[in-house]
């Protein structure tokens, strides 16, 4: 029912159309100002109930900013929140999902084709186990921002707009086979990003990376790229320089 409620037709401004019966009655400025009134209202009581469904839907997902115990695969093996759920199965095909709040949530898979993001949509430190899917999902009036999420089996960016805003995955964590294809992006950051080398590959052994993206071996003398402890799901002591474990992403003006 909650999904089925966020495929229903949403538009973010006041509606427009005929005044209401009952205002025929009322003089032509009275009946303008009230129409307008009504509309607004209208607009904002549904941006309300549309967020609040959100926000019933993911409640089970909340596993927390707390970091995993080990400092070499900094995932939540088990969540401490009273109200998480595990295994959850998300399937948001062609919502319309408006300032989506998806921080800290844990998805076993996840499938948000065709999906409109309005107003932004913020995923920083969630986590997909196994399969994310944002095929010919749009981000409209804000940014698709995935700072230090954690990208499991497979992540697939197929068709993806972007929007005007730069999308942001620094910190992100890639696992296993990675789609960015046919994409409309203005801009991205993938700063302190890593990529898994010894990855699944029974979806494809090439990544696809954004156009001026790629991933790097470190240096025998390199040490992984970090973000500010704060906001970085790593401990500063989690490689030794050189490690081959992960690559980092790069942009293609960095050289070899």
């Amino acid at each position: 029912m909650y999904r089925s409620y966020l495929r229903m037709p949403f538009s973010p401004d006041p509606p427009t159309g005929p005044a209401e019966e009952e205002l025929h009655s009322f003089a032509p400025l009275e009946q303008r100002a009230a129409k307008d009134a009504l509309q607004t209202a209208v607009a904002a009581w549904e941006q309300v109930v549309r967020i609040t469904v959100q926000r019933i839907l993911t409640r089970h997902l909340f596993v927390g900013a707390d970091k995993g115990p080990d400092p070499a695969w900094p995932l939540h093996l088990a969540s401490r929140e009273p109200k998480f759920r595990p295994g959850i199965e998300l399937d948001l095909t062609g919502a319309v999902l408006l300032n989506f709040e998806f921080t800290g949530r844990r998805g076993e898979n996840a499938t948000f084709d065709s999906c409109r993001f309005v107003g932004g949509a913020n995923f920083a430190h969630c986590e997909f186990i196994q399969h994310v899917y944002f095929k010919d999902a749009r981000f409209e009036r804000g940014a698709g921002h995935f700072l230090g999420a954690w990208f499991g089996l497979r992540a697939v960016f197929h068709g993806t707009d972007f929007g005007e805003k730069p999308a942001v995955f620094d910190g992100a964590t890639f696992t296993g086979m990675t789609f960015f294809q046919e994409i409309a992006l203005r801009s991205a950051s993938f700063n302190a990003a890593r990529a898994l080398v010894d990855f699944d590959e029974n979806w494809g052994s090439v990544r696809h990376w954004p156009s001026g993206w790629r991933e790097r071996a470190l240096e025998p003398g390199d040490s992984m790229p970090l973000l500010p402890e704060k906001l970085s799901r790593w401990p500063a002591s989690n490689l030794p320089p050189g490690c081959g474990a992960w690559n980092v992403l790069v942009a293609e003006s960095q050289g070899p």
